[in-house]
């Protein structure tokens, strides 16, 4: 090895200081309030080890963010080598609901309150707040919103040495649900420290050139809620309501035909409030935001006695307008809608129906409550017809841009369709359509309905899925504007798109700078499931957020260079170890052998892998399942084992006839459970009853099924680790059920061919029940060291989640403890084919990260 290939990964190191800036806008500290036990609240304690020394005059100024104005606490208190000096306490409680950030001197019960704006206070909007201290004549003069105080007789030494905690500490705990970041101390008017709070992880903080500054207890940090989808809201509705956004509340409407519910961003609540009856089939909303009215329309509306299009007005709840135009008789599923900022025009682009894909423009005015086709300028180019793609506001007034989607250039369905990655820019007075860019296409996916544009405009933001796929994920991308280049900027949320009512929304709610995704998931032919998440803006990637990690860049030279020399001698013992010792292994390092169940062929059915079934006589009669009857099979058992136990005659025909009224069922439901009953005559202990106008399995000890087992072994593991919980040694009884469980399970995951959706959650609740019981014992054997052990507990879970992200890591880290890089690379790079085959796009996370 030359000198150089040493130096350049200790280079590579030292050049991390470039990340590092200044104050950030993906950054802040969360801390857990008086809501919590007083053990995990949060404290900050800055220059705990080596206090502050300041003289003369300086500047102490951070951010705040109140996010629950109903918890009074203690923001900050400033100590010097003597006692607490002052404090700022968020106080909530005086007349009149008003909110106020006192200032409190200790050394004359001085009291200075603050008011703070009450539309700001619990919107989770950040604070200024700077404090100004005069040593020589000891005061400070605060600056809060654009006020400002003053205070004298603090008290404060000059020069003082200072500590600063901000929560949790001494006798008074109480803390506010408050967020802080860029604390900035400036002396004589230069930058003494920028602390900007924007770790990923870890309880040591660092100041902006990556030096410890001080500690924290219990962290939430920020910069992963500008990765992490948080959810927010999951409810039913009706499965015909529209989804609107209202950017001046920023409030999300989900409207039906009698009822309204509100999405109110900032305080996360949902109000629910009837309207005047919408005498319409609702297919798609809009909110105008000039008129304060949400446009509710059917583009294929049979009922010519109906109206076709509805002007809500969102005050007073009352509609403002029916209009009965001609329709389009075509539903356009998947269109794009926007609005005309001057006219109050509502233009529709795009869609699918009657077998054929759209690009034409189409535009309503309520005026004339008509639509009519809108013919594109001659002088600009053709938009390939589309539907799925996204649309958003584009860089001036009247621009319009429109990304990706699924067509093609004839039109026709059964040409075949294509995916689509080109951006569109429309202009609305114009009509002009230009290609600004189109980028090659690397994996197969389509965007949401919207896009949304930077703040800087020089890129937007849009979600993109496999929508070929019935259950995926979706993933936040970042497009540059001039380029086309793309980066994926959070993590992901499933997405089940097996009908094509299912329809993602995104959001900008400028006021709190965060994106808001609504998803319209199909439930049944009634109701739709309807879920809500939030992601703090900017948006970062997985490299920028494990780029947040100082625990490297904060190492002075001579620090790493001992640590690679202690590496390296470390290397060389090791293999000199392994040259003397030979080929030993200790019983407790061998790896267990991979488990192979040998499956009982008597009585018995399997639903973990491939679904199998044998009859008394030790015969397989697999082949007398067809596939409802496998559905009808396990439907029942996955009923079997709850609390309730059994399924409803209800439930059963919505979920497997989910197209036919509960009366069209009653004659295909009985000849259906007549074929399964006659099936389970030929398999002893196990019969179907309905009992308590349900239907459920009976089981005897002659049957056996795989799912069943598996269920009873993982509530004895959970029931004897919650009287043991540390074993300091092997227990024989715990790793024989844990070696049954691991054979079981070996067979694959559950019904792993059906992809309905009701099997989804299913799937969900049995693979959550399962990874309980083995991330309990992943930590036992972690506790005695047993990493091979860990690693086959770990690939088992990999049968049952392919896609889990805690897993790779768990691998991972095990792997790089055991020393064994190669499979820790292959494990990553296994996992990163499985995810871009099954989602479409490239795992967004590096090996370095994990």
């Amino acid at each position: 090895m030359t000198k150089y290939s040493i130096l350049f990964p200790l280079l590579l190191l030292l050049n991390f200081g470039v990340l590092n800036g200044q104050e950030s806008a993906a950054s802040g500290l969360l801390f857990a309030s008086k809501t919590e036990s007083i053990t995990q609240r949060t404290s900050l304690e800055l220059f705990d080890r080596h206090p502050c020394k300041l003289r003369n005059n300086f500047s102490l100024s951070f951010e705040i963010s109140i996010r629950d104005t109903k918890r009074f606490g203690y923001i900050l208190r400033l100590i010097d080598e003597e006692k607490e000096r002052a404090s700022l306490v968020f106080v909530n409680f005086r007349e009149g609901n008003n909110y106020y950030i006192d200032f409190n001197t200790t050394q004359t019960k001085h009291n200075l309150p603050m008011p703070v704006h009450p539309d700001i206070a619990g919107t989770g909007k950040w604070i200024p707040i700077r404090m100004d201290f005069d040593l020589v004549n000891d005061l400070v003069r605060l600056q809060i919103h654009d006020a400002s105080y003053e205070c004298r007789r603090i008290g404060l030494k000059n020069p003082s040495r200072l500590r600063l905690i901000f929560g949790c500490h001494g006798i008074n705990l109480d803390v506010p649900a408050m967020a802080l970041r860029n604390i900035r101390i400036t002396e004589k008017g230069k930058i003494r420290q920028i602390i900007p709070l924007d770790e990923s992880s870890g309880h040591v903080v660092h100041n902006s050139k990556g030096q410890e500054v001080g500690h924290v207890k219990n962290p939430t940090w920020l910069i992963s809620e500008h990765f992490n989808w948080n959810q927010v809201a999951d409810f039913e509705t009706q499965l015909t309501s529209g989804i609107a956004y209202n950017p001046f509340s920023n409030e999300a409407y989900i409207i039906g035909n009698d009822s309204l519910l509100i999405f109110q961003t900032d305080t996360r609540n949902i109000i629910s409030t009837p309207i005047e009856h919408v005498p319409m089939l609702i297919d798609e909303a809009i909110y105008n935001l000039k008129t304060n009215q949400t446009y509710l329309y059917n583009l294929d509306n049979p009922d010519t006695l109906s109206p076709s299009v509805v002007l809500l007005n969102m005050e007073t709840l009352k509609i403002d307008q029916e209009g009965f135009p001609p329709v389009i008789r075509n539903r356009l599923h998947h269109h794009n809608a926007f609005f005309e900022p001057e006219y109050d025009t509502l233009f529709l682009f795009g869609g699918y129906g009657n077998f054929s894909y759209s690009n034409k423009l189409f535009g309503y005015e309520s005026v004339s409550d008509r639509w009519r086709e809108i013919p594109f300028s001659k002088g600009g180019g053709q938009a390939c017809p589309r539907f799925f793609a996204a649309s958003g506001e584009g860089r001036s007034d009247y621009e319009i841009l429109i990304f990706g989607g699924f067509g093609n250039e004839s039109g026709r369905q059964e040409l075949g369709g294509k995916n689509l990655y080109d951006l569109i820019s429309l202009d609305l007075q114009t009509k002009e359509v230009r290609k600004l860019w189109e980028i090659p296409a690397d994996s197969l996916y389509v965007p949401a309905t919207n896009l949304i544009l930077s703040r800087d405009k020089k890129s937007f933001y849009t979600l993109v899925y496999p929508h070929h796929l019935a259950s995926s994920r979706l993933v936040l991308c970042r497009y540059d504007l001039e380029t086309g280049h793309s980066e994926v900027v959070s993590s992901s949320i499933p997405i089940l798109s097996e009908e094509i009512i299912t329809k993602v929304f995104l959001f900008h709610n400028a006021a709190m700078n965060e994106l808001v995704t609504v998803i319209r998931e199909y439930k049944d032919k009634k109701r739709a499931n309807i879920r809500i998440y939030t992601l703090n803006m900017p948006a970062v990637s997985a490299h920028e957020l494990s780029a947040k990690n100082y625990s490297v860049r904060s190492f002075p030279f001579q620090t790493i260079a001992l640590l690679v020399t202690a590496l390296i001698l470390g290397i060389l013992l090791y293999l000199y170890w392994r040259f003397k010792t030979g080929s030993r292994k200790s019983p407790s390092s061998a790896m267990h052998p991979t488990a192979k169940e040998r499956i009982q062929t008597k009585n018995a059915i399997y639903v973990l892998g491939d679904f199998l079934s044998f009859d008394n006589r030790g015969s397989e009669n697999t082949y007398r399942f067809s596939a409802k009857l496998q559905m009808l099979f396990s439907l029942v058992l996955l009923h079997s084992k709850r609390e309730d136990v059994g399924i409803s005659t209800k439930l059963l025909s919505m979920t497997l006839w989910p197209d036919k009224e509960m009366g069209e069922t009653k004659n295909i439901r009985g000849v259906t459970i007549n074929h399964l009953r006659k099936i389970l005559e030929d398999i002893d202990g196990i019969e179907l009853t309905y009992d308590n106008s349900k239907w459920k399995f009976s089981f005897g000890d002659a049957f056996y099924c795989d799912y069943i087992h598996c269920m009873n072994l993982c509530q004895e593991l959970l029931q004897s680790e919650d009287l043991k919980p540390y074993a300091t040694s092997q227990d024989k009884e715990l790793e024989s059920r844990m070696d049954a469980l691991l054979k079981i399970l070996n067979r694959g995951p559950l019904l792993p061919l059906m992809t309905e959706p009701w099997i989804e959650n299913k799937r969900r609740d049995f693979e959550a029940e399962v990874e309980k019981v083995f991330l309990q014992q992943i930590q036992r054997q972690q506790a005695l060291g047993n990493h091979d052990r860990v690693m086959q507990l770990i690939e088992t879970l990999f049968i049952i989640d392919p896609l889990n992200e805690d897993f790779l890591s768990m691998g991972v880290s095990t792997l790089k403890v055991m020393g064994r890089l190669d499979r820790a690379l292959k494990l990553y790079h296994d996992f990163c084919n499985r995810f871009k085959a099954a989602i479409g796009v490239e795992y967004p996370h590096t090996f370095e990260a994990l």
